[in-house]
């Protein structure tokens, strides 16, 4: 999903690296623990990112990565499904969204991949 933005926001994929280091520091000044997994449940942001993996580069976005996304960058995600056909709207939690823009993306079969979606009808 990381690569994902950086082509959405300067055109392609070479600054996903800063993208995620964002999304890794707004996950650890808000506390988004309780949008991820059952496991992760209050877990403390630090332990979150540890336990995860979340600041590995190329390591695939769970919803909690998706929430700090949002707020980063002050919009709504929509993330197709391909595996049961239905949009997924993600928000901004701890920003207003600024505008209406929205960024989509699909998300493959094996939910393992995630692609810009560039028209929705």
């Amino acid at each position: 999903m990381v690569m994902c933005l950086s082509y959405i926001l300067v055109g392609h994929e070479e600054l996903h690296a800063v993208i995620r280091k964002l999304i890794i520091q707004q996950m650890k000044e808000k506390n988004y623990s309780k949008y991820g997994k059952e496991e992760f449940v209050d877990c403390v942001a630090e332990l979150y990112c540890k336990t995860s993996k979340s600041n590995r580069l190329r390591k695939q976005a769970s919803e909690t990565e998706i929430m700090a996304a949002c707020d980063v960058l002050k919009t709504k995600i929509y993330i197709f499904q391909a595996d049961n056909q239905k949009w997924l709207k993600w928000t901004p939690t701890n920003i207003q969204c600024q505008t209406e823009t929205a960024i989509y993306l699909q998300r493959n079969f094996e939910k393992n991949h995630f692609d810009v979606v560039l028209d929705v009808q």
